[in-house]
């Protein structure tokens, strides 16, 4: 074996492999030392990784998922007995427990597919990225490793989108300032999309919607801190998706914060939004022209001929059913995992001549396509369904909470996280399956009981303060 130097390529994300093997090591000792550990540090972890990218491929939170199940598995092997499990938690989600076992198994069939149909080992990858996430929901429902109460996971979830959408957005603006790489470019090589970035906006407001409703300074401070944190990002990022979740977090949270606090929200997110506005190298102080780039979304599917927004996604949406009608076989199945890539490219290229020709010829051999069109293309109608049936049994368990006075936010935020998907792919998103699998974060989030108000605060810290 002969000893070489470095690449320039691989020196550039040589920082980011020593710093992400400190944070492993890290995660791993303090997963391994507490199982009460294993529910925050995979929050936390999810989130502050989400719209990262190691060496042009969004792996960062796939790895930090490994750390937190090696440090679970150590935890386990050392321990000198199986622990307290909570059986309540175990026999209440047990059906949809099968039932995203069924739709992660048929996810991995899908992917030993496309392994024999693109011919590509390295599609192994999703394999054991599918594998870790079953074994994370059956460690999530087997009573053994607790999730904090919804207060305390309200905290660790706003808390941490603070700190990752403040770390994001530093290193953006560092990057353009000291660097002189364009936040745009970044979105092709260290981070995600725009909408990729503000994805975990679409559980952070749930969260910060609760605790601005809190008898708790610190805890409104947080609340308060998500919404800004999160326009300002958003903005910054000119990111549309994350804007209108913003802003429709901020209507709906009028019937749980009450006016006063309302009008109080209401004056910082205009406030901040007009600061934000003026500054903009995008919106340069036009409102005008702000208002115009929300109110186009969707505008794509009732007149695609006059607009030039979102015109692409309907065309990906389109051939989602043009590439799956052909066979029985395609319409049941799909095409294998990850060949959307090739499969579509001649359908968008014929619809892309029709309403995007100056775009066409920029087309190559493979495109990229948004999560739904994926989905659909990669597994055909019994993918689709699996996933749908998921996202209907949390909305179940949401609205058996009766006690919860936010489940209308929390029913809101699941509809938000499914139309993300004819934004952007979150089939490789850690964040989008722990939201949506058994006992994850937005069932948890629904096991609350009014905890807002003085003597439920009272409790609650008790509680956890005795836990």
């Amino acid at each position: 074996m002969e000893w070489r130097y470095l690449t320039d390529a691989e020196l550039m994300y040589l920082p980011q492999w020593v710093i992400g093997a400190l944070l492993g090591v890290t995660v791993v000792l303090i997963v391994a030392k507490k199982r009460k550990h294993f529910w925050p540090v995979l929050l936390i972890g999810a989130i502050v990784t989400s719209g990262l990218m190691v060496g042009r491929l969004s792996y960062a939170d796939e790895i930090m998922m490994f750390f937190v199940l090696f440090g679970a598995f150590i935890g386990a092997s050392v321990a000198s007995g199986p622990g307290e499990v909570r059986r309540e938690n175990v026999l209440e989600s047990r059906g949809h427990l099968w039932l995203f076992w069924a739709f992660i198994g048929y996810l991995i069939f899908q992917s030993i597919r496309g392994i024999l149909v693109l011919e590509s080992p390295r599609k192994g990858l999703w394999v054991g990225f599918f594998l870790m996430l079953a074994v994370v929901s059956g460690m999530v429902n087997s009573g053994r490793y607790p999730a904090p109460s919804s207060r305390k996971m309200s905290v660790i979830i706003a808390g941490s989108s603070i700190l990752y959408f403040m770390l994001v957005g530093l290193y953006a603006f560092f990057s353009e300032t000291v660097r002189g790489i364009s936040r745009w470019y970044l979105q092709t090589t260290e981070l995600g999309s725009s909408a990729q970035v503000m994805f975990p906006v679409a559980l952070a407001m749930p969260a910060a919607v609760s605790l601005i409703k809190g008898r708790n300074v610190r805890d409104r401070l947080v609340g308060w801190g998500v919404f800004a944190s999160a326009l300002i990002i958003a903005v910054y990022f000119d990111s549309r998706v994350a804007m209108l979740t913003v802003a429709g977090f901020f209507v709906a949270s009028l019937k749980r914060i009450g006016l006063r606090r309302f009008l109080l929200l209401a004056s910082v997110i205009v406030g901040l939004t007009i600061v934000l506005v003026k500054s903009s190298d995008v919106y340069e102080g036009d409102f005008g022209h702000l208002l115009r780039n929300l109110t186009s979304v969707g505008s794509a599917v009732v007149d695609p001929e006059t607009t030039i927004m979102d015109v692409d996604r309907l065309i990906y949406a389109k051939v989602a059913f043009s590439a799956t009608t052909d066979s029985v076989g395609h319409f049941l199945f799909g095409h294998g995992w990850r060949a959307h890539s090739t499969v579509v490219v001649q359908d968008v290229y014929d619809l892309f001549l029709v309403y995007l020709p100056h775009r066409a010829e920029l087309l190559g051999e493979k495109v990229g396509v948004e999560g739904f069109t994926a989905l659909v293309v990669d597994s055909g109608g019994i993918g689709l369904v699996l996933l749908l049936a998921n996202l209907v049994m949390v909305g179940r368990s949401i609205v058996r909470e009766r006690d919860n006075p936010n489940r209308g936010l929390l029913l809101f935020s699941l509809f938000c996280i499914f139309m993300w998907l004819f934004v952007i792919s979150l089939s490789d998103n850690t964040l989008f399956y722990l939201a949506i699998i058994p006992q994850g974060i937005l069932v948890q989030l629904s096991k609350g009981t009014g905890w807002e108000g003085t003597e439920g605060y009272k409790a609650t810290i008790e509680a956890e303060r005795v836990g």
